[in-house]
């Protein structure tokens, strides 16, 4: 089941803000328990796939609402670059997926 744990107000952004990327994350490998952090483009049409298998939600299952949210889907993965994100599943690791993550942000793993 989902779970939604609703922000406190100092912590909540109220207003717009740019989104340069969305990275879904893909599990690792059971080899790869020590690979490195991997950061690979999606297609717009996995990244419309992956998007919807990653909002579901099955409270609020009106039509009109399932209708927005695929057209919203549609259209994120048009304009926003996706990328799947695969790292090792150990605590250790998280600030050398921060970097990568940075990194790719900044441009740096594309050139």
């Amino acid at each position: 089941p989902k779970l939604v744990i609703p922000l406190p107000p100092p912590l909540v952004w109220r207003g717009a803000a740019p989104l340069s990327a969305i990275y879904v994350l893909t599990p690792p490998s059971p080899r790869s328990a020590r690979a490195r952090v991997t950061i690979r483009p999606l297609s717009q049409r996995s990244a419309f796939l992956a998007l919807l298998r990653n909002t579901f939600n099955t409270i609020v299952t009106d039509p009109s609402r399932l209708e927005r949210q695929f057209e919203l889907v549609g259209r994120l993965a048009g304009e926003v670059p996706l990328r799947s994100l695969t790292f090792p599943r150990r605590l250790y690791r998280l600030p050398a997926v921060r970097d990568a993550i940075l990194s790719d942000l900044r441009g740096e793993a594309r050139r």
